[in-house]
C-alpha cells in the first residue's frame, strides 16, 4: 500500500474531521493518538467529549479507518482538558 499523504491533525474542544485527505478515492487512514485522549465518531455526526460521545481513543494507541466514506465522515474531539494531535498517514 503506497503512502498518499500525511497530516498532523490538532484535536481540541470542537469536533473536527481529517483536513488533508489526498483525494476522494483515499481508502485508508492510519493514525496514532498523541498528547491527549480523544473521542471518535465515523457516522458523520459531531464527536462529543465525555461518556457516550463516540469511541474513546487513548494516548499512544494506533487506529485505522478503511473506506473513503468513513474517512470523510470521521470526527474527533478531545476527551478532557488536554488537546491531542493525531499523526495521520493516508493510503
Amino acid at each position: 500500500m503506497a503512502r498518499e499523504g500525511y497530516e498532523d491533525l490538532d484535536v481540541a474542544a470542537s469536533s473536527v474531521g481529517f483536513s488533508s485527505i489526498p483525494d476522494h478515492n483515499t481508502s485508508f487512514a492510519e493514525f496514532k493518538v498523541q498528547t491527549g485522549d480523544v473521542r471518535c465518531r465515523i457516522d458523520g455526526n459531531a464527536a462529543v467529549a465525555g461518556n457516550g460521545g463516540g469511541q474513546l481513543l487513548e494516548v499512544g494507541e494506533t487506529w485505522n479507518i478503511q473506506g473513503a466514506d468513513l474517512i470523510s465522515q470521521a470526527r474527533f474531539i478531545r476527551n478532557g482538558s488536554v488537546s491531542a494531535v493525531l499523526d495521520v498517514i493516508y493510503a
